[in-house]
């Protein structure tokens, strides 16, 4: 019965994601993930995300990860903004999935946020199941949130963000538990452009150790259409 759920689960998403793939108005990353972490060493990933603008303040982002480590996750966000004229407030709801040998993570939620030229801020809420072969485990409430810092915004040819977080797209943990991120597009052209970002993770409860924990970079490229 579980692995039929998570096959229900996986399956959703991927129909999702490839109906994203479809549709007009969007973007679509590929990208390829490197890094180490200290319990499964050197590692190797691949992302695949796309996002569709149903309307022009509506919405819907998905994306699966693979890795060397096999871990598997899916995670599909949608969007509600309404601009404010000094910023655009926006409302989100949030799926995420994640499997990793007999283990496997379900988490529904959703979230608010304030974007502006130079900040953004989100803040939400999330349920989560943890399942192995023989146990099940719920954590009904769990806080996840992103604050960050537009670092070019007047720059054509650039994006780049900075970021603390504990819902990174396609990683979800506690609240205790976030990373420091920076994530940037270099914009080659109208519709294409080349990816980049660096991730860092210490260990221990909102990183008062300095251990390290899981340090990764990103490169791919984009295509908007």
């Amino acid at each position: 019965m579980m692995k039929l759920r998570k096959r229900h689960t996986l399956l959703l998403l991927l129909l999702s994601l490839s109906g994203l793939l479809y549709a007009q108005d969007g973007h679509i990353s590929a990208n390829l993930r490197g890094g180490n972490n200290a319990t499964f060493g050197n590692f190797s990933a691949i992302t695949i995300e796309a996002e569709h603008n149903f309307a022009a303040n509506v919405s819907l982002k998905g994306g699966l990860l693979s890795s060397s480590y096999e871990r598997m996750a899916a995670e599909m966000r949608t969007s509600y903004r309404h601009d404010l004229g000094f910023g655009v407030l926006h409302f989100e709801g949030l799926m995420h999935y994640a499997a990793q040998s007999s283990h496997s993570t379900h988490a529904l939620g959703g979230g608010v946020g304030l974007t502006t030229p130079r900040l953004f801020v989100t803040i939400g809420y999330y349920f989560r199941t943890l399942k192995n072969s023989t146990d099940r485990l719920t954590e009904p409430f769990n806080l996840y949130y992103r604050f960050g810092v537009s670092c070019l915004p007047n720059n054509p040819d650039w994006d780049l963000m900075l970021t603390f977080s504990n819902s990174h797209f396609l990683e979800l943990e506690r609240h205790y538990q976030p990373s420091l991120n920076i994530d940037g597009v270099w914009h080659l052209s109208e519709k294409l452009g080349a990816t980049l970002g660096l991730s860092y993770k210490p260990t221990g409860i909102f990183h008062i150790s300095t251990t390290y924990y899981q340090l990764y970079a990103n490169l791919g490229v984009c295509y908007k259409w």
